[in-house]
């Protein structure tokens, strides 16, 4: 009865009553049966999927959850952040049109960065194995908007793969 975890969609604007009505629908279940998932009453979902109650936090987690659905507060990227990742997604898709020479760049970046500074070691012990699965991992990490990609860019072994102007043009209309 599940469907693939990949089709749902949802938009940043979506009510709650959108978010369980799409997710439910998607699944092929009928309230009553979502009812019986989250024990509660067909009605109490029913007035849940027509706005006239919202459910609180944790209500709304324990239905979407009793619907193989997580929610997840991903917090609001930083100036910094965007900016990081603008420059990051460019560099990925250098490193998809040549993998070897940008990986090698990095590796050589890599050794520099474990000369110069202890306090970089953990992240430089992270990104050597990283380059090491190859530039498909590599690249959803570089383009990746969870806290760890997030973090794990602030040590970027990528510095010299791009020109100033592609630099330039990545981060052409960022606002603070």
């Amino acid at each position: 009865m599940l469907a693939s975890p990949y089709r749902f969609r949802y938009t940043k604007g979506m009510s709650a009553a959108d978010l369980i009505a799409s997710r439910r629908r998607e699944l092929g279940l009928s309230q009553g049966q979502l009812a019986e998932l989250t024990a509660t009453s067909r009605e109490r979902i029913n007035t849940y999927e027509r706005d006239r109650v919202s459910p609180r936090t944790d209500t709304l987690s324990r239905v979407m959850r009793a619907m193989h659905f997580d929610l997840a507060a991903v917090p609001t990227m930083t100036f910094e952040e965007r900016r990081s990742l603008a420059l990051s997604s460019a560099v990925a898709e250098r490193l998809r049109r040549n993998p070897e020479r940008v990986i090698a760049k990095a590796r050589e970046n890599l050794k520099e960065m474990r000369v110069i500074g202890q306090h970089e070691q953990p992240w430089v012990d992270v990104w050597e194995s990283l380059l090491e699965l190859g530039p498909g991992p590599v690249c959803s990490l570089l383009t990746s908007v969870d806290q760890f990609a997030r973090d794990l860019r602030q040590s970027s072994p990528f510095a010299g793969v791009l020109t100033d102007d592609e630099r330039r043009r990545a981060v052409h209309g960022l606002q603070r």
